[in-house]
């Protein structure tokens, strides 16, 4: 038997924690949320414009 290779199990592990976390907080995608303060962290690291708007 092959096991699943590290991208897989890493994409899995994703997906399951996002959907857990979505049916937990009552629709709230936390993968989201996430994802735009590790945006706006490093448009203010790099100094660049429009990180506010």
């Amino acid at each position: 038997m092959k096991l699943p290779s590290l991208p897989t199990l890493l994409s899995f592990n994703g997906g399951y924690v996002d959907t857990l976390g979505f049916l937990s907080l009552s629709g709230l995608f936390t993968a989201h949320i996430t994802g735009n303060f590790v945006t706006l962290g490093a448009t203010m690291a790099h100094g660049l414009d429009g990180a506010w708007s």
